[in-house]
């Protein structure tokens, strides 16, 4: 049987190794490590606070509405503008 454990290097300690050595005395262990680029995350939090940026003035002009959070996005590594695709459509009801 296998087990996947996510976590981020700097939570990674000997307290943390240990605990697998205790749990899975005779277990093999892989270890893969993902770069994340600041830039390309994407969390509920930053989600809103581009919702946040539609400038509701411009009712009725859906491009002038959304133009803020457009600009913004455009900033935004393709990683992170999936990320709010994604976001969006699971907050979506779709």
């Amino acid at each position: 049987m296998s087990h996947t454990v996510t976590l981020r290097l700097h939570e990674l300690g000997p307290e943390f190794i240990q605990d697998l050595k205790r749990r899975y005395p005779a277990a093999e262990v892989e270890v893969t490590v993902r770069e994340r680029l600041p830039d390309a995350l994407m969390g509920e939090d930053d989600f809103w606070h581009l919702i946040e940026q539609f400038d509701w003035s411009k009712t009725g002009n859906d491009r002038a509405v959304m133009q803020p959070a457009i600009q913004m996005l455009a900033q935004m590594h393709e990683a992170a503008i999936r990320r709010f695709a994604d976001i969006l459509s699971e907050n979506s009801g779709f």
